[in-house]
């Protein structure tokens, strides 16, 4: 267990530093939980959308999952569509897609027309799937896992995966990890069973599985040696799933409870990985202080969000 996160840290180490030059074989997945887009105060969720589209711009982001998005269409209150998508460039260039239930609190993507392929062209929710048992009906909770599959490229240069968007339940209390142990079972045997439903139609296909588990755990990689009482191993229960011959390895800082996975059989997304996620620490970034101004640690979790965004960039090799 260890040693697989040592791995994972110092991998993040040596690929972290620099972004490649991006081409039709390059995908940039990123995740952020934007920590709501209030309806009330429309300077803080101006500064909430300029974020994000700030975020897309400078690390030219294909696919971005976005978590705690508000959008009561019911009310007319639509900011992802009427906001962020005139911000990037308008609806002939970026798409989205947006959970069905609840209105503050939505699971989203946010993704680039030009570059990206999702399964059709329908805004909002229609081309999505939702794993409804992942909002544990009747428990309290409504965010289910937002699932979309997704192409990069073109005949030659063909990536197609599946990229699935989780907020889990948060807190610490007894109840809350309850919760969220229930959910990462749900998933690992979603996960169990995607792979050995469709196993044999996708070898018939030639193509491997390339599944992408984005968002927020509201969990660490994994409990540590001096284990927080109600912290689960993230990391444990997702391999418990995985059957024998494929293998899982979550990506991400050891402190952070927002993750990009990479799970696939052999031959999948792993072998596509070319920059480890990190972190992207925005109120560092020169050019981000030149728009935002100057802004401590402590301000922009209370002005913009409490998560910072992860990216990570994958790139084609085997056009499947």
């Amino acid at each position: 267990m260890k040693a697989i996160s040592l791995y994972t840290l110092l991998m993040g180490l040596a690929l972290m530093c620099a972004f490649p030059v991006l081409s039709d074989e390059v995908l940039v997945v990123g995740t952020w939980n934007i920590e709501d887009l209030p309806r009330s105060n429309h300077q803080e969720r101006a500064k909430k959308i300029q974020a994000i589209a700030y975020l897309v711009a400078q690390y030219d982001i294909d696919i971005l999952a976005l978590q705690e998005v508000t959008h009561d269409e019911k009310n007319g209150f639509v900011p992802i569509q009427s906001e962020l998508i005139p911000r990037l460039g308008g609806r002939d260039k970026f798409g989205y897609v947006v959970s069905s239930m609840g209105a503050s609190d939505r699971l989203a993507y946010v993704y680039n027309k030009e570059r990206v392929m999702v399964s059709c062209n329908w805004e909002g929710n229609a081309c999505s799937t939702e794993l409804q048992e992942i909002a544990l009906p009747g428990q309290g909770s409504n965010r289910p896992a937002l699932v979309l599959d997704v192409n990069k490229g073109d005949e030659e240069t063909d990536f197609d995966f599946t990229i699935l968007n989780i907020h889990a339940e948060s807190g610490r209390t007894e109840s809350a990890t309850l919760k969220r142990a229930q959910q990462f079972r749900l998933l690992g045997e979603w996960i169990l069973h995607e792979l050995v439903e469709n196993q044999d139609w996708r070898h018939a296909q030639d193509q491997d599985w390339d599944l992408l588990l984005v968002g927020d755990y509201n969990e660490l990689i994994d409990s540590g040696e001096d284990e927080d009482e109600g912290r689960l191993d993230l990391l444990e229960m997702l391999l418990e799933f995985i059957p024998a011959g494929a293998s899982t390895v979550v990506l991400s800082d050891d402190w952070a409870i927002d993750h990009i996975a990479v799970t696939k059989l052999p031959g999948g997304a792993l072998e596509e990985l070319e920059s480890a996620p990190k972190a992207v620490i925005l109120y560092e970034e020169p050019d981000f202080c030149s728009i935002f101004g100057t802004y401590t640690a402590a301000a922009f979790n209370e002005e913009i969000s409490d998560h910072l965004p992860v990216i990570a960039v994958f790139r084609n090799q085997d056009h499947d």
